[in-house]
């Protein structure tokens, strides 16, 4: 028999259930071993008796029920509560895992593109001498990006293979000041995403004033090539008009000259 039963999508829930879908979010994650659901690559994928389960647990939390006892009342005991250490470790990874995506996702939108006013400084050599001179090609988008997001991930690399044998308050110290670090160079990326945004918004208005500007120029260009052709067409005219009048006046002269001619002649030799 074929599985005709839906499957649903935390905003999908959210509407049903008249619940948030961070509350949806939420609720899935904390309790995740009650709810009928599965996961799609990045996506979670819930079966309709899913909306129940969702609804009656928040209620019970609504109702101030702990977590303990929800899992109790399902019938199954509450996962082991993770200690500072492992729930601070836990969030830095994701937080690796979200730059890694941002920085993918501006590898393959931007490729090499380069955000506006960044130079770097090379030594050139003259005469023996090194001088920094600034250069025309910076770091690309693609470099800068990657080397942010490897030395965040040695960072979080370094801190979570001391975490088994340090203190829980040490690791969270380090843990909290590595998040901070990626928190700027998350800010760091989302600027240099605004900028590139810019760039192009401004490189797509020049193109369309260089665009107008040579639809401008091919009818100028049309126009007065219309007006040379036109007067071309009146000079050839005029020339033809002006060479037939020279022929007529070379003959009527040519005929006045031979009139006169006869007329010299005594009268009983002319014609």
């Amino acid at each position: 028999m074929a599985d005709t039963e839906k499957k649903l999508k935390a905003a999908d829930i959210a509407e049903i259930s008249g619940i948030s879908e961070r509350e949806v979010k939420s609720i899935s994650d904390e309790f995740a071993s009650l709810i009928p659901s599965h996961t799609l690559g990045r996506i979670k994928i819930y079966e309709e008796k899913a909306v129940d389960v969702i609804s009656k647990i928040n209620s019970l939390k609504q109702s101030g029920t702990a977590s303990e006892d929800i899992f109790t009342q399902f019938g199954k005991a509450a996962p082991a509560k993770k200690s500072t250490k492992e729930r601070m470790t836990e969030t830095l990874r994701k937080n690796q895992a979200s730059l890694g995506a941002r920085a993918a996702h501006i590898t393959k939108d931007y490729g090499n593109s380069i955000p506006p006013g960044t130079k770097t400084k090379t030594s050139t050599k003259s005469s023996g001498t090194a001088k920094s001179a600034e250069t025309a090609e910076p770091p690309s988008m693609i470099s800068m990006v990657t080397d942010a997001v490897s030395t965040a991930e040695k960072r979080v690399n370094r801190l979570i293979s001391l975490a088994d044998s340090a203190p829980d308050s040490e690791v969270a110290d380090k843990i909290g000041s590595a998040e901070l670090r990626i928190s700027k160079l998350t800010l760091r990326i989302e600027k240099i995403e605004s900028e590139i945004a810019a760039m192009q918004k401004t490189s797509e208005r020049n193109m369309n004033d260089i665009k107008d500007m040579l639809s401008s120029l091919e009818k100028r260009t049309d126009i007065a090539n219309d007006w040379v052709n036109y007067f071309e067409k009146s000079l050839d005219e005029y020339k033809a008009s002006q060479d037939a009048v020279c022929s007529n006046l070379k003959k009527s002269v040519a005929d006045a000259a031979a009139d006169i001619e006869e007329l010299k002649k005594p009268f009983w030799k002319r014609k």
